[in-house]
């Protein structure tokens, strides 16, 4: 299998490795925990943080372009790989004390600022799906190749970009910081799921490109000495999937439910359903300049797979009106409701 593997990937990425001992010692360097490599990981946090409180995809871009999370990873397939338990043992360190590193950050920017609720651009990476994984998967084959090819090494840029690390866990430490838990659990699941998933495809190309002969003691198989790998990766991928097919049921619900506001009144009316889903139930605010919402009721009710709880509100056309969106893991209690009502300004309008 081995001779297999190493013929297809000579033969289709036209791959020439460098001398194996070159390629460990670069590998393996940049697997150390160093100052540079805690340096330039917290100035990485940072600009993240910037731009995720901005809600910036430029700033936080760079974040990723900056960020060293990908060399420790490295380490760990390389060590696997050959044998290593010194290699394994730094390179663990140097990653989980670099994820311990942006947590503490985001944490830190999120308390300083907590004012700024959270973005779209920390919410988007709260939800993983297995299209992230195969994304980490696709981007860690790159990132390999890009190491044993002298002619591809400009192709880490891209698989720091592709594979984000630094953003998740900054997200995550923010947060944590508004003590949103459940939320900040999904943003760490991305970051894991990028760290197995580019750890394993780095494995593997290492693997196929004879990099297990510098092994000090006798070689392994590949499925022995990447079975715990394979495991964590194959429950993330089951769980992800369901993820994946919880989302699109949401995005189709929310798209019936436009498509009946906009059937169900007139054009002139001004319709706008706002959507939210808690414990299986979906919650629709929908605003309309006319008061005419008993045909639109029910019509929801027989349309929708699931429990619907319909809150008309009727919206002057010539009238603005303001939405308050409150975010959270759990739902606001009636008294705290009142206390937001008493807080908010009188109606001019009467």
């Amino acid at each position: 299998m081995h001779s297999l593997l190493k013929h297809y990937f000579s033969k289709l990425f036209s791959v020439e490795p460098k001398d194996y001992s070159q390629i460990y010692e670069e590998v393996s360097q940049g697997a150390r925990p160093s100052g540079l490599f805690y340096l330039m990981n917290a100035l990485a946090a940072l600009v993240a943080g910037f731009g995720l409180l901005a809600n910036s995809t430029a700033v936080v871009i760079g974040a990723m372009l900056i960020a060293m999370m990908l060399r420790p990873i490295s380490g760990i397939a390389l060590a696997l790989t050959c044998l290593d338990w010194r290699l394994l043992r730094q390179a663990v360190l140097a990653l989980l004390s670099g994820i311990a590193l942006v947590l503490g950050i985001g944490w830190l920017l999120g308390t300083l600022n907590p004012d700024i609720m959270p973005t779209n651009e920390i919410l988007s990476r709260t939800l993983p799906t297995t299209l992230d994984l195969m994304v980490a998967l696709c981007g860690g084959l790159a990132g390999a190749l890009a190491i044993i090819t002298p002619r591809l090494s400009v192709a880490v840029v891209g698989v720091g970009v592709a594979t984000a690390l630094v953003p998740p866990l900054v997200a995550a430490g923010i947060l944590f910081s508004h003590e949103l838990w459940f939320k900040g659990a999904g943003a760490i699941l991305l970051a894991v799921t990028n760290m197995v998933a580019i750890q394993l495809a780095s494995s593997l190309v290492f693997w196929s490109s004879g990099l297990q002969k510098m092994a000090n003691s006798q070689q392994a198989g590949f499925l022995r000495t990447h079975l715990a790998t394979l495991a964590l990766i194959s429950f993330i991928g089951i769980y992800l999937s369901f993820s994946l097919n919880h989302q699109i049921k949401l995005q189709t619900r929310d798209r019936l439910i436009e498509k009946i506001s906009k059937e169900a009144f007139e054009p002139s009316d001004k319709p706008q359903a706002t959507t939210t889903h808690h414990n299986r139930v979906i919650q629709v605010q929908i605003s309309s300049a006319a008061n005419n919402f008993q045909h639109f009721i029910p019509l929801m009710g027989t349309l929708l797979p699931a429990p619907v709880t319909v809150t008309p509100t009727v919206s002057p056309v010539r009238d603005s009106m303001a939405y308050i969106t409150i975010r959270g893991d759990r739902p606001p209690l009636p008294e705290q409701l009142l206390r937001i009502e008493k807080l908010l300004p009188r109606d001019l309008n009467g």
